[in-house]
């Protein structure tokens, strides 16, 4: 099964700039943007899955459950980068995950919550909910919620000159995408898993729907 993470030697300039530059990128946004970020591949005919796993792994990409887990693995490591550095899918069918910029807009950062309907708004006392029909109360967070920023057409070290870099940024940038590549073997060892340990199975829910029918008038309708 193909892995995304490899061993690079970071005593060398030689191999750091050659793992960043041979590194496989792809669009940050759509192609006539021509921004490119560090990416890898993630379509399933492309991981050499054994022949167990491709026989569920269609039907298991579909399932809520899955895609849930794997969007979970995605936040947990932009919060490792307090979400200067963020992972998403791209791509016509969404099989290339892609390294982004972002971050927290601290300054514009939310201060309230309803506790029913979890409105968030700059509120610094607790007052009713401001959203038509809730009668929940907007209550002040402990501490404030900055809105999470994606910069999805930035490049990432698109067309850079690494010989120019001194050492310990060219370290840290090589931690970076090592890491990045290790989430894409964290996304792909749990989407086997669930391909392994678990079954579908079909279940109808059924539709709850509003519609409208005729009564007779009684004593006090009005037309």
């Amino acid at each position: 099964m193909k892995r995304f993470e490899q061993n690079v030697d970071r005593r060398s300039r030689a191999a750091m700039t050659a793992f960043l530059a041979g590194h496989f990128r792809y669009d940050t946004m759509n192609r006539w943007n021509r921004s490119t970020s560090y990416a890898n591949n993630l379509k399933i005919h492309t991981l050499g899955f054994p022949a167990e796993v491709m026989a569920k792994a269609w039907d298991i990409l579909r399932c809520s459950e899955v895609t849930a887990a794997l969007n979970g693995l995605l936040q947990d490591w932009a919060q490792e980068y307090d979400w200067m550095w963020q992972a998403g899918f791209n791509g016509r069918s969404g099989g290339y995950l892609v390294l982004y910029r972002g971050g927290l807009d601290k300054p514009n950062a939310k201060t309230a919550r309803c506790n029913l309907c979890g409105k968030l708004t700059w509120h610094t006392v607790d007052t009713p909910c401001t959203t038509d029909g809730c009668i929940g109360l907007l209550q002040v967070l402990p501490e404030p919620q900055p809105q999470i920023i994606t910069w999805p057409g930035k490049s990432v070290d698109q067309g850079e000159d690494f010989s120019e870099w001194d050492l310990e940024p060219l370290r840290e940038r090589v931690r970076l995408v090592r890491s990045f590549d290790r989430l894409c073997d964290d996304v792909v060892d749990t989407f086997v898993a669930f391909c392994r340990d678990y079954k579908i199975v079909e279940a109808e829910v059924p539709a709850i729907r509003t519609i409208k029918t005729l009564q007779p008038l009684t004593q006090g309708d009005s037309l």
